[in-house]
């Protein structure tokens, strides 16, 4: 797990690095990726769990402000490198950071969900994904 995470967070440098070398526009970041307030949670005792991540960019960068984001709801984490939200995959033109509710497939009870944020700012270039996972309980009466 902490292989794939660091391979991730390497493929995502380079292709900022990438970027970097076209637009030298500052960069933000994403961080502090919560659901329903916890960070990765064991278990979420509700169908439609509220999402939330913090915006932050370098010192001397201002005005710097989200106006999409791009979520990813996947069943594995692999389908969540991929980029693929077997379970959730939406576009928001928005910029609400916190309280975003879960809005893809009806979850149920003992589902392991992992999920990812893209965000886009104003005066700043976009972010690299980064991802969480989350469990609903059992016997929560979800049928």
């Amino acid at each position: 797990m902490v292989r794939r995470t660091m391979t991730c967070m390497l493929l995502c440098l380079a292709v900022l690095a990438a970027m970097a070398a076209k637009k030298k526009l500052p960069p933000i970041h994403v961080g502090d990726l919560r659901t329903e307030l916890m960070t990765n949670p064991m278990s979420i005792d509700t169908p439609t769990p509220r999402l939330g991540w913090v915006i932050s960019a370098d010192a001397g960068v201002t005005n710097v402000m989200q106006t999409s984001c791009h979520l990813i709801v996947s069943s594995t984490p692999e389908k969540a490198q991929a980029l693929e939200g077997d379970l959730w995959d939406a576009t928001l033109q928005t910029d609400q950071s916190q309280w975003v509710k879960y809005d893809g497939k009806r979850l149920r009870s003992n589902t392991r969900c992992y999920w990812r944020v893209r965000v886009t700012a104003t005066g700043a270039r976009p972010p690299c994904g980064t991802w969480v996972c989350w469990q609903r309980p059992t016997g929560r009466g979800d049928g």
